[in-house]
Protein backbone atom coordinates (compact mmCIF):
# COMPACT_ATOMS: atom_id res chain seq x y z
CA UNK A 1 0.00 0.00 0.00
CA UNK A 2 1.27 3.27 -0.93
CA UNK A 3 -0.49 5.43 1.56
CA UNK A 4 -0.89 5.07 5.63
CA UNK A 5 -3.61 2.79 6.97
CA UNK A 6 -6.78 5.07 7.72
CA UNK A 7 -8.49 4.81 11.32
CA UNK A 8 -11.94 6.30 11.66
CA UNK A 9 -12.33 6.77 15.35
CA UNK A 10 -15.53 8.84 16.71
CA UNK A 11 -17.22 8.86 20.26
CA UNK A 12 -21.09 8.74 18.43
CA UNK A 13 -24.61 7.98 20.88
CA UNK A 14 -26.32 4.82 20.35
CA UNK A 15 -28.54 5.84 17.59
CA UNK A 16 -25.27 7.16 15.55
CA UNK A 17 -24.75 10.85 15.99
CA UNK A 18 -21.74 13.21 16.92
CA UNK A 19 -23.76 15.54 19.43
CA UNK A 20 -26.45 16.66 21.61
CA UNK A 21 -25.23 14.18 23.67
CA UNK A 22 -22.72 14.96 26.94
CA UNK A 23 -19.32 13.51 25.17
CA UNK A 24 -17.06 12.04 27.35
CA UNK A 25 -13.79 13.55 26.15
CA UNK A 26 -11.11 11.76 28.45
CA UNK A 27 -12.38 7.90 27.69
CA UNK A 28 -12.38 9.23 23.88
CA UNK A 29 -8.79 9.87 23.48
CA UNK A 30 -8.20 7.31 26.06
CA UNK A 31 -9.06 4.78 23.50
CA UNK A 32 -7.34 6.93 20.51
CA UNK A 33 -4.23 6.77 22.45
CA UNK A 34 -4.71 2.93 22.10
CA UNK A 35 -4.00 3.41 18.16
CA UNK A 36 -0.95 3.46 16.55
CA UNK A 37 -0.73 6.72 14.55
CA UNK A 38 1.87 9.05 13.25
CA UNK A 39 -0.65 12.08 12.24
CA UNK A 40 -4.28 12.95 13.16
CA UNK A 41 -6.23 13.92 10.44
CA UNK A 42 -9.65 16.24 10.54
CA UNK A 43 -11.35 18.96 9.20
CA UNK A 44 -11.77 22.49 9.14
CA UNK A 45 -15.26 22.40 10.58
CA UNK A 46 -14.32 20.00 13.53
CA UNK A 47 -11.14 22.19 14.01
CA UNK A 48 -12.97 25.39 14.46
CA UNK A 49 -16.04 23.65 16.51
CA UNK A 50 -13.00 22.20 18.47
CA UNK A 51 -11.09 25.45 19.47
CA UNK A 52 -14.51 27.03 20.40
CA UNK A 53 -15.13 25.27 23.23
CA UNK A 54 -11.43 26.29 24.55
CA UNK A 55 -12.53 29.72 23.81
CA UNK A 56 -10.83 30.27 21.22
CA UNK A 57 -11.30 31.64 17.49
CA UNK A 58 -9.33 29.86 14.54
CA UNK A 59 -11.13 32.55 12.32
CA UNK A 60 -9.35 35.51 13.52
CA UNK A 61 -6.03 36.67 12.64
CA UNK A 62 -2.47 36.06 14.06
CA UNK A 63 -0.33 39.05 14.34
CA UNK A 64 1.99 39.47 12.01
CA UNK A 65 5.76 37.54 12.11
CA UNK A 66 8.24 39.95 13.30
CA UNK A 67 11.14 41.01 10.15
CA UNK A 68 13.56 38.78 9.94
CA UNK A 69 12.09 36.10 12.34
CA UNK A 70 13.54 32.42 10.95
CA UNK A 71 11.60 30.62 8.36
CA UNK A 72 10.21 27.80 10.53
CA UNK A 73 9.50 24.19 9.01
CA UNK A 74 7.63 21.13 9.64
CA UNK A 75 9.12 19.75 12.74
CA UNK A 76 11.53 17.03 13.01
CA UNK A 77 10.37 13.54 12.50
CA UNK A 78 12.22 12.48 15.75
CA UNK A 79 9.57 13.86 17.86
CA UNK A 80 7.15 10.84 18.96
CA UNK A 81 3.65 13.19 19.04
CA UNK A 82 1.70 13.18 15.90
CA UNK A 83 1.45 15.76 12.82
CA UNK A 84 -1.87 17.49 13.03
CA UNK A 85 -3.27 16.93 9.04
CA UNK A 86 -6.21 19.70 8.41
CA UNK A 87 -8.08 19.29 5.50
CA UNK A 88 -9.02 23.39 4.51
CA UNK A 89 -9.64 23.67 1.07
CA UNK A 90 -11.86 26.79 1.56
CA UNK A 91 -9.22 28.69 3.80
CA UNK A 92 -11.82 28.58 6.88
CA UNK A 93 -9.24 28.14 9.68
CA UNK A 94 -6.98 31.77 9.92
CA UNK A 95 -4.97 31.31 13.10
CA UNK A 96 -2.48 28.75 13.58
CA UNK A 97 -0.13 30.24 16.68
CA UNK A 98 -2.58 28.21 19.19
CA UNK A 99 -3.25 25.10 17.60
CA UNK A 100 0.88 25.03 17.12
CA UNK A 101 0.94 25.49 20.95
CA UNK A 102 -1.08 22.92 21.61
CA UNK A 103 1.27 19.91 23.40
CA UNK A 104 -1.13 17.20 21.75
CA UNK A 105 0.99 16.87 18.63
CA UNK A 106 4.61 17.99 16.65
CA UNK A 107 3.62 20.59 14.41
CA UNK A 108 0.24 21.39 11.83
CA UNK A 109 0.35 20.72 8.55
CA UNK A 110 -2.46 22.13 6.21
CA UNK A 111 -4.04 20.52 3.32
CA UNK A 112 -5.25 23.07 0.32
CA UNK A 113 -6.96 22.66 -3.39
CA UNK A 114 -5.89 24.54 -6.54
CA UNK A 115 -9.71 26.48 -5.49
CA UNK A 116 -7.98 27.73 -2.01
CA UNK A 117 -8.24 31.63 -1.96
CA UNK A 118 -5.20 33.16 -2.56
CA UNK A 119 -4.98 35.49 0.50
CA UNK A 120 -5.04 31.77 2.26
CA UNK A 121 -2.11 30.66 0.43
CA UNK A 122 -0.74 34.11 1.40
CA UNK A 123 -1.21 33.89 4.89
CA UNK A 124 -0.05 30.26 5.36
CA UNK A 125 3.31 31.33 3.51
CA UNK A 126 3.47 34.45 5.62
CA UNK A 127 3.31 32.21 9.24
CA UNK A 128 5.62 29.87 8.16
CA UNK A 129 2.81 27.11 8.34
CA UNK A 130 3.44 23.34 6.57
CA UNK A 131 0.87 23.72 4.06
CA UNK A 132 0.79 21.46 0.32
CA UNK A 133 -1.73 22.28 -2.57
CA UNK A 134 -3.00 18.94 -3.81
CA UNK A 135 -6.38 18.83 -6.05
CA UNK A 136 -8.52 21.22 -8.11
CA UNK A 137 -12.02 21.80 -6.81
CA UNK A 138 -11.70 19.88 -3.51
CA UNK A 139 -8.37 18.64 -1.72
CA UNK A 140 -7.18 15.34 -3.16
CA UNK A 141 -7.18 13.28 0.08
CA UNK A 142 -5.74 10.21 -1.80
CA UNK A 143 -2.74 12.25 -2.96
CA UNK A 144 -2.52 13.95 0.61
CA UNK A 145 -2.31 10.48 2.02
CA UNK A 146 0.53 9.10 -0.25
CA UNK A 147 2.37 12.58 0.50
CA UNK A 148 2.42 12.04 4.16
CA UNK A 149 3.50 8.38 4.25
CA UNK A 150 6.37 9.61 1.41
CA UNK A 151 7.41 13.11 2.85
CA UNK A 152 6.58 12.43 6.17
CA UNK A 153 6.90 8.81 7.42
CA UNK A 154 3.60 8.34 8.24
CA UNK A 155 2.69 4.44 8.40
CA UNK A 156 -0.97 5.34 10.22
CA UNK A 157 -3.79 7.92 10.62
CA UNK A 158 -5.85 8.56 12.96
CA UNK A 159 -9.25 10.79 11.80
CA UNK A 160 -10.79 13.10 14.09
CA UNK A 161 -13.61 14.50 12.35
CA UNK A 162 -17.12 14.74 11.40
CA UNK A 163 -19.45 13.17 8.94
CA UNK A 164 -17.93 15.23 5.93
CA UNK A 165 -15.00 14.04 5.79
CA UNK A 166 -15.51 10.67 7.46
CA UNK A 167 -17.71 10.20 4.19
CA UNK A 168 -15.56 11.54 1.85
CA UNK A 169 -12.62 8.64 2.73
CA UNK A 170 -15.06 6.11 3.03
CA UNK A 171 -16.46 7.28 -0.72
CA UNK A 172 -12.99 7.44 -2.15
CA UNK A 173 -12.31 3.76 -0.21
CA UNK A 174 -9.10 5.25 1.64
CA UNK A 175 -10.23 4.03 4.80
CA UNK A 176 -9.12 0.63 6.47
CA UNK A 177 -10.94 0.66 9.92
CA UNK A 178 -13.58 2.09 11.70
CA UNK A 179 -13.39 2.73 15.52
CA UNK A 180 -16.33 4.06 17.55
CA UNK A 181 -16.90 4.34 21.17
CA UNK A 182 -20.51 4.23 21.88
CA UNK A 183 -21.97 6.58 24.67
CA UNK A 184 -25.13 5.39 26.78
CA UNK A 185 -27.43 8.06 25.35
CA UNK A 186 -30.11 8.27 22.79
CA UNK A 187 -29.53 11.88 21.25
CA UNK A 188 -32.84 11.97 19.12
CA UNK A 189 -33.58 15.26 18.43
CA UNK A 190 -30.92 16.93 21.03
CA UNK A 191 -30.07 19.71 18.46
CA UNK A 192 -31.87 21.20 15.99
CA UNK A 193 -28.96 19.74 13.35
CA UNK A 194 -28.16 16.79 13.88
CA UNK A 195 -24.08 15.37 12.97
CA UNK A 196 -24.52 11.86 11.84
CA UNK A 197 -21.12 10.34 12.09
CA UNK A 198 -21.62 9.77 7.89
CA UNK A 199 -22.51 12.83 6.17
CA UNK A 200 -20.98 12.69 3.13
CA UNK A 201 -24.26 12.32 0.38
CA UNK A 202 -21.64 11.07 -2.35
CA UNK A 203 -20.79 7.99 0.31
CA UNK A 204 -22.53 4.31 -0.92
CA UNK A 205 -25.92 3.31 0.79
CA UNK A 206 -23.80 0.65 3.34
CA UNK A 207 -20.36 0.03 3.11
CA UNK A 208 -19.31 -3.17 4.56
CA UNK A 209 -17.65 -3.74 7.76
CA UNK A 210 -15.93 -7.00 9.29
CA UNK A 211 -16.22 -7.03 13.21
CA UNK A 212 -12.77 -6.94 14.56
CA UNK A 213 -13.69 -6.03 18.39
CA UNK A 214 -16.03 -5.11 20.96
CA UNK A 215 -14.92 -4.49 24.42
CA UNK A 216 -17.59 -2.90 27.68
CA UNK A 217 -15.34 -0.25 28.82
CA UNK A 218 -15.73 1.80 32.18
CA UNK A 219 -19.26 3.22 33.42
CA UNK A 220 -19.18 6.93 32.56
CA UNK A 221 -20.78 9.51 33.86
CA UNK A 222 -23.42 11.56 32.68
CA UNK A 223 -23.97 15.86 32.71
CA UNK A 224 -26.60 15.07 35.32
CA UNK A 225 -24.39 13.57 37.74
CA UNK A 226 -25.69 9.74 37.49
CA UNK A 227 -23.25 6.88 36.75
CA UNK A 228 -24.45 5.47 33.52
CA UNK A 229 -24.49 1.53 32.82
CA UNK A 230 -21.85 0.96 29.98
CA UNK A 231 -19.93 2.32 27.09
CA UNK A 232 -18.98 0.06 24.59
CA UNK A 233 -16.09 0.64 22.16
CA UNK A 234 -16.47 -1.28 18.19
CA UNK A 235 -13.75 -1.81 15.91
CA UNK A 236 -14.63 -3.31 12.22
CA UNK A 237 -12.39 -3.49 9.45
CA UNK A 238 -14.11 -1.49 5.68
CA UNK A 239 -14.27 -4.80 3.47
CA UNK A 240 -13.00 -2.94 -0.18
CA UNK A 241 -15.32 -3.30 -2.70
CA UNK A 242 -18.21 -4.66 -1.23
CA UNK A 243 -21.41 -2.84 -0.50
CA UNK A 244 -25.28 -3.27 0.30
CA UNK A 245 -28.50 -2.05 0.22
CA UNK A 246 -29.12 0.54 2.54
CA UNK A 247 -30.99 -1.06 5.70
CA UNK A 248 -34.20 0.22 6.30
CA UNK A 249 -32.81 0.32 10.40
CA UNK A 250 -29.87 1.57 9.53
CA UNK A 251 -28.15 2.40 12.53
CA UNK A 252 -26.10 1.91 15.93
CA UNK A 253 -28.79 0.98 17.40
CA UNK A 254 -30.53 -1.49 15.09
CA UNK A 255 -27.36 -3.18 14.44
CA UNK A 256 -26.99 -3.83 18.72
CA UNK A 257 -30.33 -4.82 18.93
CA UNK A 258 -30.56 -7.03 15.93
CA UNK A 259 -31.39 -11.08 16.90
CA UNK A 260 -31.82 -13.87 15.00
CA UNK A 261 -30.68 -12.57 11.36
CA UNK A 262 -27.35 -12.74 10.62
CA UNK A 263 -26.17 -13.26 6.43
CA UNK A 264 -23.60 -15.95 5.92
CA UNK A 265 -19.79 -14.78 6.44
CA UNK A 266 -20.99 -12.67 8.69
CA UNK A 267 -20.38 -11.84 12.29
CA UNK A 268 -23.50 -10.71 14.84
CA UNK A 269 -22.78 -9.29 18.20
CA UNK A 270 -25.11 -7.92 20.38
CA UNK A 271 -24.71 -4.98 23.32
CA UNK A 272 -27.59 -4.32 25.89
CA UNK A 273 -27.57 -0.75 27.53
CA UNK A 274 -29.97 -0.15 30.39
CA UNK A 275 -31.90 3.26 30.39
CA UNK A 276 -30.70 5.51 33.87
CA UNK A 277 -33.30 5.96 36.20
CA UNK A 278 -35.34 9.47 35.01
CA UNK A 279 -34.37 12.22 36.93
CA UNK A 280 -37.45 14.68 35.78
CA UNK A 281 -39.21 16.50 38.32
CA UNK A 282 -41.99 14.41 39.59
CA UNK A 283 -40.50 10.68 38.63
Amino acid sequence: MDRPRVIIHNLISLDGRLDGFPADAGLYYEMASRLPHQAVLTGSGTTLAAAAGQGTDLSEEDPEPLPGTAAAGLAATGDPRPLLVIVDGQGRVTRYAWLREQPFWRDVLVLCSAATPAGQLDRLRRHRVGRVVLGQDRVDLGGALRLLAQRHRVGAVRVDAGGGLNGALLRAGLADQVSIVIAPYLAATATAGPVPLIADPGCPDAVALELAAVERLRQGTCGCGTTCEINLTVTAEVVTGRHHERAKAGSVLAALGARGRRRPGSTLTQGTLRAAPSTAPGS
